[in-house]
């Protein structure tokens, strides 16, 4: 129940000071959405199995004792999850210059 509550309080925290200096249509950019969900997705199906995954992110929700071996496991899938979204944000940091920079008038 814990991790529910500080989830939804994260979430709505940051989306609270978001609205607080503009309209959230401002920070959401389908593209950006698709490139960073098709790179993570994409490339964390390409290095494990749906079933990996799968069993990872419900390893995070259980409860009781963890299994040392399905935590690294899990450890594993998540780290790199991980890399795939920071490396996703560097491509679409690069995609989002070379557009901003195209429509410049004056260069």
């Amino acid at each position: 129940m814990r991790k529910y509550i500080s989830s939804v309080l994260v979430i709505g925290w940051v989306l609270w000071a978001i609205l607080m200096g503009s309209p959230l249509s401002v920070f959401v950019d389908v593209n950006s959405i698709l490139v960073v969900f098709g790179i993570v997705v994409g490339g964390s199906l390409f290095s494990f199995r749906s079933r990996d995954i799968s069993a990872a992110f419900r390893l995070v929700w259980s409860k009781g004792p963890l299994d040392p071996e399905k935590a690294g496991a899990a450890k594993r899938v998540f780290q790199r999850l991980s890399n795939l979204a920071i490396g996703a944000g560097f491509i679409g940091a690069l995609i989002g210059l070379v557009q901003m920079l195209s429509n410049l008038e004056d260069p």
